[in-house]
């Protein structure tokens, strides 16, 4: 009964084998590998193009990449022919690269412009930038002819990838791909996204169905394997998917609400886990939506030693952009596009967070001058995303360990769970002494070191006052309905004082402080519930209010959330005594930009204003000592002030522009050309590794068929050529001559089993007899056997060098 099953199965195999090895066969599998193999192409192509805004490289230069697959499925196995032609394809192709070079290069560089600018814009980490050599109406084609090479080496993987059913392959490129996505936020279309999902699902799928070694996970059922397979993929892609638009929305896709409200609650979460140990406080770093009664718990937010106790303001979270849900940051692309002018500030030592401490150590203010405190901060509590630092703050941000380098506004720690102990150096309390700071300034404008530290004030002062008097249109009407029109043509301007107890004056008059307010409805205007419905709230809704109020009459403004060191804190407080600030000090205020001297913060929420020391008037610059453009702030249509500033303006376009590109150094010029040599010799590999592994194929081929007497002998042929690759000495004469070399080295039973096949293969070659069948299974057997050990006794490099060098298998 069994041997008639094997013979029926033996039958059936034969017969599927010549099926298989049919024209209809061989056509239908052509076209099944070029399909899957294109679409994966096209997929991982556009996901590129589209992710890095290659806008640059036409989609002409993506058509090579089809020719090569649909060729290379057609090649093997075939024809000398053809492999002479796919060798003579690659030929071509370098001979242009070397007679191009120069194009090629520049193309090169295009692309990678491109990838530094779009990375730049979303992340804030800055790429070396080139020169390019060409002209400007070279550039679509110097960046597709470059294109054309990187899309012939993504068309040889995704061959690769399909025809020997290598889906682990395509995952060592996608995944990288979907967690760099979700890093950056860097996503590419919807449709590419899709596209790129489906093409996974078919070469995985394909990859199971052919193989003939699935497990007892997936069965041996081919619709079993679909179904199982497309599931884990669908899985994968839906939640990779989500994920990256949760970070932000896909081009051409506006964000479903639900996802965004899953989002929100998410980031949240991760937040908490992240940077909070134990509520301090019930800020919400500028968020409206999770505003509700204000909690200010007496709970040990910061542990503060100074060696000289001084009151300070330590701002953390700043908020620079409004709008009716939150305060956020100023969009990434805004730094991008002044990364030139923050680069050359820093090469002239100009910090805006170190301001006040330049300008004091440019004047007598200070009791001594240049003298600094030692400030050590131990977050407990408090939110640890965010470094607490007073505004008299000496320690330039690149002196800091682990903090965002590249922002105006606040230090932000890069470690996954914050900064919880450092320390800096600071100024005794300046922010009161201001008009003092000014005045001095003033009068000390004739100095090198001040006239230089002018005129990078003035450049920073344009990127102010074009980022930090933005309001919305709508806020814009808002206000004008409860603070008046401005008068765009004064003569006599607003003072900072005047612009600041107009604002403390409404808000005094017309709303209420309460720590237990509603919360905003959602899709609500903030200020609007704020200014027209409640007509109360606490420290963020009087914040929120009065830096929208100041940049509406023209001065620029920004929200901060924080924590007070008062002087009621440090009253009899030793040098180096440890003071605990509890979140009962956490509190918001706006903070304004005063010319030439930097920010300061502003006391608007009416119980806090005696909290703090009052601010210093008695040096106010007044008269001719002082610049119209300091005594006042003139408010215009476009939010910034007249005079001076427009000069600013002119020389600011100078400097606003980005980091010059560089010319490659010699080491660059030689490392490209090391890379072009290298990519030359990895396409001879190329050709090199397409003849070979077609020499392996067509030595497996040789051990199939029907004829067994011719057969064997390739199948012996090739167990001596493993047991030659193992050690095994050659030896004349008869192959039993060689058991005495196994003995050394290998078991009894393989030796029997050695000795059987021998007998077997002489057989096969100098007898009449015909071979069976289960001859045939037994040497073929012992052939998979030897090559398994050999290839389990190697470790992976050995392997590596096994299948890819010596093409043993």
């Amino acid at each position: 009964m069994n041997d008639h099953l094997q013979a029926v199965g033996s039958h059936i195999h034969i017969l599927n084998r010549k099926a298989e090895s049919g024209q209809g066969a061989t056509h239908w599998r052509f076209m099944g590998n070029v399909l899957i193999s294109g679409l994966l192409y096209t997929a991982l192509v556009l996901n590129i193009l589209s992710m890095f805004r290659l806008e640059d490289v036409s989609f002409l230069a993506v058509i090579p990449g089809f020719f090569l697959i649909a060729f290379l499925n057609n090649v093997f196995g075939r024809s000398t022919l053809r492999f002479a032609l796919l060798a003579s394809f690659l030929f071509l192709l370098i001979i242009f690269l070397v007679i191009q070079h120069k194009l090629m290069i520049a193309g090169l560089l295009l692309i990678n412009n491109q990838i530094a600018e779009t990375i730049g814009i979303h992340t804030g980490f800055m790429m070396k930038q080139y020169a390019i050599s060409i002209d400007a109406d070279q550039y679509r084609l110097a960046a597709s002819s470059f294109w054309n090479y990187v899309s012939v080496m993504l068309a040889f993987g995704c061959h690769v990838i399909v025809r020997y059913r290598k889906a682990l392959l395509m995952w060592i490129v996608i995944l990288p791909l979907f967690v760099f996505q979700i890093y950056t936020g860097m996503t590419p279309s919807i449709y590419h996204h899709v596209l790129l999902f489906f093409s996974a699902l078919f070469v995985v799928n394909d990859s199971f169905i052919h193989r003939t070694d699935r497990g007892p996970l997936f069965g041996n059922r081919k619709n079993g394997v679909v179904l199982s397979v497309s599931l884990i993929v669908l899985v994968l892609c839906s939640s990779t998917f989500l994920i990256l638009n949760m970070i932000e929305p896909i081009s051409g896709y506006s964000k479903n609400e639900t996802i965004a409200d899953l989002q929100y609650a998410l980031t949240n979460k991760v937040a908490e886990f992240r940077y909070e140990k134990e509520k301090t406080n019930t800020f919400t770093q500028g968020d409206f939506r999770n505003l509700g009664e204000l909690k200010l718990l007496d709970v040990p937010a910061l542990e503060v030693i100074m060696d000289q106790p001084t009151s300070l303001y330590l701002r953390g979270y700043v908020g620079s952009v409004y709008t009716k849900e939150r305060w956020t940051d100023l969009d990434q692309r805004v730094y991008y596009d002044s990364h030139g002018l923050f680069y050359w500030l820093n090469k002239s030592h100009f910090h805006a967070l170190n301001q006040l401490n330049t300008v004091s150590d440019m004047t007598t203010v200070a009791s001594k001058k240049n003298q600094n405190i030692q400030i050590t901060i131990h977050n407990v509590n408090a939110n640890s995303k965010y470094l607490y630092v007073p505004y008299e703050l000496a320690t330039r941000k690149d002196q800091f360990d682990k903090v965002k380098t590249f922002a105006d506004s606040k230090v932000m720690s890069t470690a996954f769970f914050g900064e919880r102990f450092y320390k800096y150096q600071s100024k005794v309390n300046l922010v009161t002494k201001y008009p003092a700071l000014a005045s001095q300034l003033y009068e000390a404008k004739n100095h090198v070191a001040v006239d230089e530290y002018l005129k990078n004030e003035s450049h920073y002062n344009a990127f102010v006052y074009e980022n930090y008097t933005s309001i919305p249109r709508e806020t814009r009407l808002l206000l004008q309905n409860h603070l008046g029109m401005i008068k765009e043509e004064q003569e006599t301007r607003r003072s900072y004082e005047q612009a600041i107890e107009e604002v403390r004056s409404y808000l005094r008059k017309n709303l209420t402080y309460n720590m237990n307010v509603e919360p905003v409805q959602k899709d609500k205007d903030f200020l609007m519930h704020f200014l027209e419905d409640t007509k109360e709230g606490y420290a963020t809704h009087f914040a929120t209010a009065a830096t929208v109020m100041f940049r509406y009459l023209g001065i620029p403004s920004r929200y901060v959330e924080g924590y007070l060191i008062t002087p009621k804190d440090v009253k009899g407080t030793s040098p180096f005594e440890k003071m605990t600030i509890n979140g009962t000090n956490a509190h918001a205020w706006t903070e304004i930009y005063i010319d030439e001297i930097g920010w300061i913060p502003i006391e608007v929420t009416p119980p806090y204003y005696h909290m703090m020391e009052k601010t210093d008037l008695s040096n106010y610059p007044t008269g001719a000592a002082a610049p119209d453009h300091h005594q006042s702030v003139a408010p215009s249509s476009s939010n910034a002030p007249s005079g001076k500033q427009e000069v600013i303006d002119r020389e600011h376009k100078k400097t606003k522009k980005q980091k010059p590109k560089e010319k490659m150094s010699l080491l660059e010029k030689w490392t490209i050309a090391i890379i072009i040599v290298i990519g030359l010799l990895l396409a001879g590999y190329m050709l090199y590794l397409m003849k070979k592994r077609r020499d392996v194929r067509k030595r497996k081929e040789s051990f199939e068929g029907t004829n067994y007497k011719e057969l064997i002998p390739n199948l012996f042929a090739y167990i001596m050529l493993l047991l030659h690759y193992d050690g095994i000495p050659k030896k004349g004469g008869s192959t039993f001559s060689y058991v005495e070399a196994l003995e050394k080295k290998y078991s009894k039973e393989y030796i029997q089993q050695f000795e059987q096949v021998v007998k077997i293969n002489q057989t096969s070659i100098y007898s009449h007899h015909e071979i069976t069948e289960e001859q045939y299974i037994q040497v073929k057997h012992f052939m998979n056997q030897t090559l398994s050990d050999l290839v389990k006794s190697k470790n992976m490099l050995q392997r590596v060098k096994m299948k890819f060098y010596d093409f043993i298998y």
